[in-house]
């Protein structure tokens, strides 16, 4: 990194931290992301044992929070046994939100009713715990939209809350989930070229959070590379180029914003 960040605290709400690509240097990563004033990273969970080895993580480094449940790749794992154990997790202190979990439809690793059976489940859990969701919706957004408009009437409950992370949505799909109580996150993928999300970006004036996907989906001039919460900086000097604002502003808003929704504390 060619240069240092040392403006107002920032909140990455998605990082895959438990990924055997940081076993090496997990503590430089973590120095690196403090060194640019990042107060809290949230990493989803994929299933159980992922949740475990990043309860693990949290418990050692104050700075990470935690969400628990079965991503939608692994959705052929799930069973009332694994479901039970994900939910016996919720008590503790380090769990912020119910996720990874959602619509995954540019693989074909499990059927598509079954990943809206599993979605649904995991919808139910978070409303009866007053949790947030971290949604994952690939070439799936409109079905996501729909199972929670249904979900929220079926249930009625107009106060359920999440972010689609990594939205890759139109303003129109945006203004729905923020009618329907969700927000939207955004990692790297503005600063690519071209990036098709820009324009919603701007639109969205800020009613949304950061994340890095990590070790996914490095900003340019990193792309290609393994990516890490720190890099964060190039996305929130980019949406600040694309919404006018200063860097400081976008920093203040979507912090607020994520530890609105997450109930965190800043320390």
């Amino acid at each position: 990194m060619n240069s240092i960040y040392k403006g107002h605290p920032i909140i990455d709400t998605h990082a895959h931290l438990c990924d055997e690509q940081f076993n090496l240097d997990f503590t430089d990563v973590i120095n690196r992301a403090e060194d640019v004033n990042i107060k809290t990273i949230i990493i989803p969970s994929t299933d159980y044992l992922s949740a475990i080895k990043s309860l693990e993580l949290a418990e050692k480094y104050k700075i990470l929070k935690v969400a628990i449940g079965i991503h939608p790749h692994e959705a052929k794992q799930f069973s009332e046994q694994e479901f039970e154990k994900i939910e016996n997790l919720i008590p503790n202190k380090n769990i912020v939100a119910i996720g990874e979990i959602g619509l995954e439809y540019y693989y074909d690793f499990a059927p598509k009713d079954l990943q809206k059976n599993v979605f649904l489940e995991h919808l139910k859990l978070a409303k009866k715990y007053n949790l947030p969701t971290i949604i994952h919706t690939r070439d799936s957004i409109d079905d996501a939209i729909k199972i929670i408009e249904e979900f929220s009437l079926n249930a009625d409950d107009k106060n359920l809350k999440g972010v689609f992370h990594c939205f890759g949505g139109n303003f129109e799909q945006a203004t729905k989930l923020e009618k329907l109580g969700y927000m939207i996150s955004y990692p790297g993928i503005v600063t690519f070229k071209n990036s098709p999300v820009l324009e919603t970006v701007k639109q969205m004036d800020c009613k949304f959070m950061l994340e890095t996907d990590s070790p996914y989906l490095a900003p340019i001039p990193l792309r290609g590379k393994r990516n890490e919460p720190a890099n964060i900086i190039h996305t929130l000097k980019k949406i600040a180029e694309v919404c006018n604002k200063t860097e400081n502003q976008i920093a203040d808003e979507t912090t607020l914003n994520a530890s609105k929704l997450f109930n965190l504390k800043l320390n």
